[in-house]
C-alpha cells in the first residue's frame, strides 16, 4: 500500500505546491494532527458503529420498543462520529472509496428509497458489498429506521428481510469503520507512518507544506459540503426543498451540521495541542486572522442554535427561512476562510475538490 498511498499523496501535492517551507512546523503538525485528531476521530467512528451494530443485532432479536428507540439513539450517535470525521479527504476514506459507502447525499432522486426497496424484493440474500453503495451506508440505515410514510419498527419486525438488511448493513458500515481505524493505527508502515513521512518526502521532491495543504484542503472541501447542507434544502423560494435535506426523514440536519463544525475545530485547532491553528497565528499578520477564525466558527454555532428544528420544516417556513439564510451566509464565510485568507497566509493552494460542480 505505501507505494501506491506515496504515488497518490505525491501527485495531489504537486497540484498544491505552495511558496514557503516550514519542515519542522509541517512535523509536528503531522505527529500531532495524526495521533492525537485523525486517529482519535476514526477510533470513536469505530466505538459507534461497533454500539449501533450491538443494537441492531438486540433489537431484531427482541423487538421491543425500548431497542428500537436505543437503535434510533445509535444511528443518531454514529451519524454524528461519522460526519466528525469528513473533515479528513485523504488517505484510507479516499483510496478505499468509502466516502458514498459511508453516505449517500445529496440524494436527489430519491435512490435511497427506490434501491432499499428493490433489495428487499429481491429472491435470495445478497452480500452487501455487491449491492449499490446507495444502500450501504447510513443513508439507507436512516430509510430503514426513520422513514416517515410507514411505521418503520412495525415494518423491521414484521418483515424478517429488513431486518437482516439492517443486520447486514450495520456489520459492513462496522467492518468499514474498523478498516479506517486499522489502517491509520501506527505499526506496520500504515498511514500514520506515511502521513508522518510526508514532510522529509515532499521536501526532497521540491513540495511545501504538504500536510498543512491536505489538512486546510479537507476543511475547505468539508466546509463547502456543509455550506450546500443548508443552501440545496433552502433553495431559491419560499417553498424550500426539503427533500434535499441531509438526514431529513430523521430530522437530524441540523445535528449533522454541528458534527461537521465539531470535526472542523478539532481538525483546525489540533484538539487543544498543536494544529493548523499554530500555523496560522506564526503568519504575518496571523494573530488578527486566529481571532477572526474563531469568531467565525463561533458565529455559525450560534446561527446553528438560531434555525427552529427541524430544517426540512425551517425552509418551507418563510418566518424561519431568514435564520436559514443567515447559517448559510455563516458557513460560506467560513468556507470562504478555508478557501482564501487561511491559505494565503500559509503559501498554500488548494486543489479541485469532489464538490467542485455540483
Amino acid at each position: 500500500m505505501k507505494t501506491i498511498a506515496i504515488v497518490v499523496l505525491s501527485s495531489l501535492l504537486l497540484t498544491l505546491g505552495g511558496c514557503s517551507d516550514g519542515s519542522d512546523a509541517e512535523r509536528r503538525l503531522a505527529e500531532h494532527s495524526s495521533k492525537r485528531v485523525i486517529l482519535a476521530l476514526y477510533h470513536r467512528l469505530a466505538f459507534q458503529a461497533e454500539q449501533f451494530q450491538t443494537s441492531a443485532d438486540h433489537f431484531c432479536q427482541s423487538h421491543s420498543q425500548p431497542a428500537f428507540n436505543d437503535l434510533q439513539l445509535r444511528w443518531r450517535n454514529l451519524m454524528g462520529a461519522w460526519l466528525e470525521t469528513e473533515v479528513i479527504q485523504f488517505g484510507p476514506i479516499i483510496e478505499e472509496n468509502l466516502l458514498w459507502q459511508f453516505q449517500f447525499w445529496p440524494d436527489k432522486k430519491n435512490l435511497v428509497q427506490r434501491k432499499v426497496e428493490e433489495q428487499l424484493q429481491r429472491d435470495t440474500r445478497t452480500d452487501i458489498r455487491d449491492t449499490s453503495v446507495v444502500i450501504q451506508g447510513l443513508s439507507a440505515l436512516e430509510y430503514l429506521l426513520f422513514e416517515p410514510s410507514v411505521n418503520t419498527a412495525e415494518q423491521l419486525r414484521e418483515h424478517p428481510e429488513r431486518c437482516q438488511l439492517l443486520r447486514d448493513i450495520a456489520q459492513h458500515v462496522h467492518d468499514n469503520a474498523n478498516l479506517l481505524k486499522s489502517a491509520w493505527k501506527p505499526g506496520n508502515d500504515g498511514w500514520h507512518e506515511q502521513f508522518m513521512s510526508l514532510p522529509d518526502q515532499q521536501q526532497e521532491a521540491g513540495i511545501p507544506n504538504p500536510v498543512s495543504t491536505l489538512m486546510v484542503n479537507g476543511l475547505h472541501t468539508m466546509l463547502e459540503r456543509a455550506y450546500k447542507k443548508v443552501v440545496l434544502p433552502l433553495g431559491k423560494t419560499d417553498n424550500g426543498n426539503p427533500y434535499l435535506a441531509e438526514s431529513w426523514r430523521s430530522r437530524n440536519s441540523l445535528e449533522n451540521i454541528a458534527a461537521n463544525i465539531r470535526g472542523a475545530r478539532r481538525f483546525y485547532d489540533g484538539a487543544d495541542g498543536f494544529g493548523l491553528n499554530d500555523l496560522v497565528k506564526a503568519s504575518p499578520n496571523g494573530n488578527v486572522l486566529t481571532i477572526e477564525v474563531h469568531q467565525v466558527f463561533n458565529q455559525v454555532e450560534r446561527s446553528l442554535a438560531q434555525v427552529p428544528q427541524p430544517l426540512s420544516i425551517a425552509v418551507t417556513n418563510p418566518e424561519f427561512r431568514p435564520a436559514v439564510q443567515a447559517l448559510a451566509d455563516d458557513l460560506k464565510s467560513l468556507r470562504d476562510l478555508f478557501g482564501n485568507k487561511i491559505p494565503n497566509a500559509l503559501g498554500i493552494v488548494l486543489s479541485f475538490n469532489a464538490n467542485d460542480g455540483d
